[in-house]
C-alpha cells in the first residue's frame, strides 16, 4: 500500500506514486519507460503488483508482451527482469490488455482480446514466467476480445468484449 503503479499508455511508461498511509494521497515518484536494453514499453495496458509486493508485471497489448520487474520495497522502483511475448513456446498473448495474479501470487494470469484467450503463467522468485495453461475462445468459451481478468477463491473470471460474456474458470 506505499505505492500506486498506472499503465500509461500514450506516454509508453509506467508511472509511479507514493502514497501517504495517512490520508491517502499520492506524490508522482517517477516512471519506467523501457524495459531490457532500453526497449520501449509501448502503450502499456494493465499494470499489476504480486500481493508479497516483490515483483510488477505490464500487459502490451501493442507488442504482444508481459513484462515483468523487480519491485524495489522501500522506494518502488523497477528493476527489469523478464518478458514473455506471443509465439509458438507461449500463445495467446496477441493484444494482451489486462494481468493480474492468482490471490497467493505464485500464478499471472493475463487476458489477450486478439487471441481471445486467457494465459496462465508459473511466477518464480526473480519475476520470471513459464506458461502453463492457455484457454482461446472457442465453442462453450465466449473469450472473443478478452478484455479483463480477476481472481477470487479458486476461480478466474475473464470478460470478453466481442463474445459479450464474463467467463469464469
Amino acid at each position: 500500500g506505499r505505492h500506486l503503479y498506472v499503465a500509461a499508455f500514450f506516454s509508453g511508461a509506467v508511472v509511479r506514486f507514493t502514497r501517504n498511509a495517512a490520508t491517502g494521497a499520492l506524490t508522482f515518484a517517477g516512471f519506467n519507460d523501457s524495459g531490457f536494453d532500453n526497449e520501449s514499453l509501448p502503450t502499456p495496458e494493465g499494470v499489476t503488483v504480486t500481493p508479497d509486493g516483490s515483483g510488477v508485471f505490464l500487459a502490451l497489448g501493442s507488442n504482444d508482451k508481459i513484462v515483468s520487474f523487480r519491485r524495489d520495497p522501500v522506494t518502488g522502483a523497477l528493476i527489469y527482469a523478464d518478458e514473455v511475448s506471443d509465439d509458438p513456446s507461449a500463445p495467446g498473448l496477441q493484444g494482451v490488455n489486462s494481468v493480474t495474479t492468482s490471490l497467493a501470487g505464485r500464478y499471472v494470469i493475463a487476458a489477450a482480446r486478439d487471441s481471445g484467450a486467457v494465459t496462465v503463467f508459473h511466477r518464480d522468485e526473480t519475476q520470471r514466467l513459464t506458461q502453463v495453461q492457455v484457454e482461446l475462445s472457442g465453442p462453450g468459451v465466449p473469450l472473443a476480445g478478452a478484455r479483463g481478468i480477476g481472481v477470487g477463491p479458486g476461480s478466474v473470471y475473464a470478460t470478453a468484449g466481442t463474445g459479450d460474456a464474463v467467463v469464469a474458470f
